[in-house]
Formats: C-alpha cells, sequence, structure tokens
C-alpha cells in the first residue's frame, strides 16, 4: 500500500498487523495516516518499509503486539516518516514505536504502555536524526 490517504477510520480488533505500507525491497511514494483510531488490536499498527508514512492526529490504545511493535518502520524513506500529535496508551509490545532511519515522533503523549525494550527504539547509529518533542 502506498500513496494513500486513509483519514477518519475505526480499526478495531483485528487478528493481523492492521497496515503496512510497501515492502522490502522497493521504494515509492508517501502516504497519509489521519484521525484514526487503532483500539484492540493484535500485532503491529503501522507499518512501513521504504515508504514514507505520515501518521498524525491518531489513537493508539489496548493494542497487543507481543513479539512486536506497536508501529514501526523499517528502512530510510524520502521525506523521513513522522508520527505528528499521536496518543499511544494502555498499550502491550516488546517496543511501542521504532523511529530509526531518520524517523520522528512529534508532540505525542505515550503513557500506560507496557514493554520489554522500552516505550521508543532510536534505531541505529546510523539511523539519522530523531526528534521528540
Amino acid at each position: 500500500m502506498n500513496n494513500k490517504l486513509l483519514k477518519n477510520n475505526f480499526f478495531e480488533s483485528n487478528l493481523e498487523s492492521t497496515l503496512q505500507f510497501g515492502d522490502t525491497e522497493v521504494a515509492g511514494g508517501q502516504s497519509f495516516v489521519t484521525n484514526c483510531i487503532f483500539r484492540n488490536n493484535l500485532r503491529s499498527q503501522v507499518s512501513s518499509s521504504k515508504k514514507t508514512v505520515t501518521v498524525e492526529n491518531c489513537l493508539f490504545e489496548n493494542n497487543i503486539s507481543l513479539p512486536g511493535e506497536i508501529c514501526g518502520n523499517g528502512h530510510a524513506s524520502n521525506p523521513p516518516s513522522y508520527y505528528k500529535n499521536c496518543i499511544f496508551r494502555n498499550n502491550q509490545a516488546d517496543i511501542i514505536i521504532g523511529l530509526g532511519h531518520s524517523k520522528s515522533l512529534i508532540n505525542c503523549l505515550l503513557y500506560n504502555n507496557t514493554t520489554t525494550y522500552g516505550t521508543v527504539y532510536m534505531g541505529t547509529c546510523w539511523s539519522g536524526i530523531n526528534i521528540i518533542n
């Protein structure tokens, strides 16, 4: 899935990963997820590989991704993906959000989450700059 706009959607009680943008080998266009609610789902909620995904004004609550992340982005994308003005609460995962490869977390609220390895994973030293406000 790429070059898409997903707006004002409600994702609830899904048993597999909710949104997967891109594949593992081909770069592609930018997609947008805005004003969506992700509630009571299993597995990852927003994932991308070599695709830019902008996630804004979304709520992630009561999701479980063990093993795994609630949101993760593999490989670099241009422009870099980001999460802005989102709320992550009452989720269980190894990591709530992975920010490697220049991904950003901007003005988000994360609370009452349970993790194995930490709430925010910042990636490796070659992943670029990450910003948390």
